[in-house]
């Protein structure tokens, strides 16, 4: 009976030591470093696919890559494009005088 303590005895040191090595692994895996560093290579490796990708449809088709981004710049600067092409605020106080005096007073006229 003894040998068989033993040997119970033996096989949950082995377990303990399994459990403390897989312990050790999940902690070094969840670790907010290693979290941030295996977040980081999938964003870098997705980035880079679609890098690649845009460059095969901007070489596949120039003009519509081009139209879009000009779509989309002018878009983006709409704002300044209207104030380039805007009148000025004070263009109405440089008008002529003949627009801006009252009109001639009507003349009456005796009838005979």
């Amino acid at each position: 009976m003894t040998d068989a303590i033993f040997a119970a005895e033996a096989q949950a040191a082995a377990a303990r030591a399994r459990l403390g090595v897989t312990l050790a692994t999940l902690q070094a895996r969840i670790a907010p470093k290693a979290l941030v560093q295996v977040a980081a290579q999938g964003l870098k490796a997705k980035g880079q696919a679609v890098a690649q990708d845009g460059a095969e449809i901007a070489r596949r088709y120039p003009l519509t890559v081009a139209g879009a981004v000009a779509a989309v710049s002018l878009f983006l600067a709409r704002r300044p494009i209207a104030r380039l092409f805007a009148r000025p605020p004070h263009a109405t106080s440089l008008a002529p005088d003949s627009l801006t005096s009252k009109p001639p007073r009507a003349v009456k006229r005796k009838l005979k």
